[in-house]
């Protein structure tokens, strides 16, 4: 379920079967994030106030956002998204350079529209529910003649929500250069959370690793033109204390198989902040007046029952939401196979909806023909 809270600074409540999602745009129209945990009921705007941190005055050694707003410190805030030239000099979630080389940008909110469709990616792939119905928000963010489109897609029986974002210029006649445009942002309030990330190589893939961050930045990334075997984008933010079972687990993934990008910093003030999207390291888009450029789809779930329990989210949002087709059915006959025994002599079974399948006979072990092990034709 999503929810508008109106008022003075409109809030956002995103909810899953077990999860709650909160943003919201804070006086100097930026928008914040406030909430993504365990299940909560806020029925106002004014209740979310007690999420946003207040200041009587400005910290030192930072930069206020503007006159009008002498407290509102970018860098000392939790954010839905971030740019450079204004006082947040953490990880940025987009680059623009416009035709007289400045790359400072300030999106602020502009409108929000809450639906129960998504609308189509043009140019990637992305999730999609059986029956065409997906509880969508968009956020609509300005700076001048650019737009920036915040979507979120809930998957409530799934405990997902997704992330991706597009960009769009409005000019009439200037062309704006992309140096970054990421899919994802959430920021923390609080240091110490530990990452669990995976790589490998060749044959030797998905070697887990764990590390603690209370300070600097850990980045998860692939130049090789591909995701594969040497950094898998899946990784998960955890509280130290988070068992097979119990505790604080967010998960994130990419749906998007080329160079990626994805890090987990914490500031000098504490907060951590979570970003995923395209590798920027070599990317760069020339965006045209009247164009616009579309951010792959990020997945995120939030589990209090552990490791298992965010593992099970994202398994069955996969099962249900990604996998499309003839696939979608023989993954789930696929699994109850894997739970039977194997046949005597003679016997046959159901693989992949076929009642004729022998399961003696390797041409039935892989449901294009071919080797499970090679998926090569035998």
């Amino acid at each position: 379920m999503i929810r508008e809270l109106k008022g003075k600074c409109p809030a956002f409540v995103l909810e899953t079967e077990k999860s709650c999602y909160v943003l919201s745009v804070s006086e100097s129209g930026h928008l914040e994030h406030l909430y993504y945990g365990s299940l909560i009921d806020p029925d106002s705007a004014e209740m979310c106030d007690v999420f946003r941190e207040k200041r009587e005055f400005e910290p030192g050694n930072v930069i206020a956002y503007s006159k009008d707003h002498p407290t509102t410190v970018l860098e000392d805030m939790c954010l839905e998204m971030s740019s450079g030239g204004h006082g947040d000099i953490r990880e940025p979630f987009i680059e623009v350079v416009r035709e007289n080389g400045c790359r400072s940008s300030d999106f602020r909110f502009a409108g929000a529209v809450v639906s129960d469709s998504r609308p189509p990616f043009a140019t990637l792939p992305c999730s999609y529910s059986e029956d065409g119905k997906t509880e969508h928000l968009c956020v609509t963010l300005k700076d001048g003649d650019l737009t920036l489109e915040l979507h979120y897609c809930v998957y409530p029986e799934c405990d997902v929500i997704t992330r991706s974002a597009r960009l769009i210029n409005n000019s009439s006649m200037e062309h704006i250069t992309i140096e970054r445009l990421l899919s994802m942002q959430i920021d923390l309030p609080s240091a110490g959370m530990m990452v669990t990330s995976f790589h490998g190589a060749w044959a030797r893939e998905m070697n887990k690793n764990t590390t603690t961050l209370t300070a600097g930045k850990f980045v998860i990334e692939s130049r090789a033109g591909c995701s594969s075997s040497r950094a898998n984008p899946f990784f998960m933010v955890h509280s130290p204390d988070a068992t097979e079972h119990w505790g604080s687990v967010y998960g994130f993934n990419l749906i998007y198989s080329g160079n990626h990008y994805s890090s987990v910093e914490v500031s000098s003030f504490g907060k951590t902040r979570i970003v995923s999207g395209i590798q920027p390291q070599g990317f760069r888009f020339d965006l045209p007046p009247g164009e616009s450029f579309e951010a792959p789809e990020a997945v995120m779930t939030y589990s209090h029952e552990g490791f298992s329990g965010q593992s099970g989210h994202m398994h069955r949002f996969v099962r249900e939401h990604i996998v499309r087709g003839q696939w979608n059915g023989a993954t789930s006959e696929a699994e109850g196979l894997r739970r039977k025994r194997q046949p005597l002599p003679g016997e046959r079974a159901t693989i992949y909806g076929d009642p004729r399948a022998d399961l003696r006979d390797p041409a039935h072990l892989h449901p294009a023909g071919g080797s499970r092990r090679t998926g090569k034709a035998l």
